[in-house]
């Protein structure tokens, strides 16, 4: 089992979201909450893509270009589950959210966007803390 390599204090010794990470999932109501999972995900070499198979590509259909797309993977890592369960009631979520499938797939397509003051790891800095990036 190994932990995810993302921010330390996203995960902890057993590779499991925070209940810093959780809060942030919940909270982070703009596509910086992409990078918060990632983070905090279990294997995220694994199960964290910007990039589609030709059978994912077919099933989300019609993309805008220069959308930014995420694929995660659970795994069936309870960790990544827990992760989903509290990214799934947020309104990020419904704005971006583009397919499920059994088996642990989530699929979403971020519009091409720009936070105002900085970028997505600046905003996600501020959030927090500076010292976790």
């Amino acid at each position: 089992m190994t932990p995810g390599t993302g921010m330390s204090a996203l995960i902890d010794s057993d590779g499991y979201p925070t209940p810093k990470a959780l809060r942030l999932v919940r909270s982070t109501a703009s596509p910086a909450v992409f990078e918060v999972l990632r983070g905090a995900w279990w294997m995220p070499d694994r199960g964290v893509q910007n990039t589609l198979s030709k059978a994912e590509s077919a099933m989300v259909g019609r993309r805008e270009r220069g959308n930014t797309l995420w694929r995660f993977a659970t795994g069936g890592w309870s960790g990544n589950e827990e992760l989903i369960d509290q990214f799934e009631k947020t309104w990020t979520w419904r704005m971006t959210w583009r397919l499920s499938a059994s088996g642990g797939l989530y699929i979403f397509e971020v519009p091409k966007y720009e936070i105002e003051g900085g970028t997505v790891r600046q905003v996600l800095a501020a959030a927090c803390g500076a010292s976790l990036l």
